[in-house]
């Protein structure tokens, strides 16, 4: 009995019987490694791809900002100098006639330029809350979306590796109980019924 034993352990295994379960292991392994590179790879892109963006919108909004600041000081000026002109020819017109003519020429110039200044600064705060309000809005969908698409990622991952491992294992079952399924006329057998006969 002892001697079968020996036989036993010593006899060789079929190859896919023996290095099966390496394979797996190491597919398994480069399957994980390779997931998570892929991950990590997607959501690097994802936060470059976030940043320009911002970049950009920030970009955007300081030109739009400063275009509108010179655009609103170019008009002051030219309405200015504009009202200071037609200031001048009434008031040299009009000076030899009268000076309280002048004085409500003077009052009604200055009404203009405060309602000019009013409208301008008021337009100014209206573009720069809108931009503010563009900003918030593009930042927000960008990260959710960025959210969205880690998420979805990572559950693609654990999937692919969860089936994978199942798949593995079940594949290994299957051929393990192929190549060792019992067999009563096999060698092994039959030298173990002549032992038990002569013993």
């Amino acid at each position: 009995m002892l001697s079968y034993l020996s036989y036993l352990f010593k006899k060789e295994e079929p190859i896919i019987g023996k290095y099966f379960i390496v394979v797996v292991v190491v597919v398994v392994v480069v399957i994980v490694v390779v997931a998570a590179a892929a991950a990590v790879v997607v959501e690097v892109v994802v936060v470059v791809v976030v940043v320009v963006v911002v970049v950009v919108v920030v970009v955007v909004v300081v030109v739009v900002v400063v275009v509108v600041e010179v655009v609103v000081v170019v008009v002051v000026v030219i309405v200015v100098v504009v009202v200071v002109r037609v200031v001048v020819v009434v008031v040299v017109v009009v000076v030899v006639v009268v000076v309280v003519v002048v004085v409500v020429v003077v009052v009604v110039v200055v009404v203009v330029v405060v309602v000019v200044v009013v409208v301008v600064v008021v337009v100014v705060v209206v573009v720069v809350v809108v931009v503010v309000v563009v900003v918030v809005v593009v930042v927000v969908v960008v990260v959710v979306v960025v959210v969205v698409v880690v998420v979805v990622v990572e559950v693609v991952v654990v999937v692919v590796v969860v089936v994978v491992v199942v798949s593995s294992i079940t594949l290994y079952c299957v051929v393990y109980c192929q190549y060792n399924k019992p067999n009563l006329y096999s060698a092994d057998n039959i030298l173990v019924i002549q032992h038990l006969c002569h013993s």
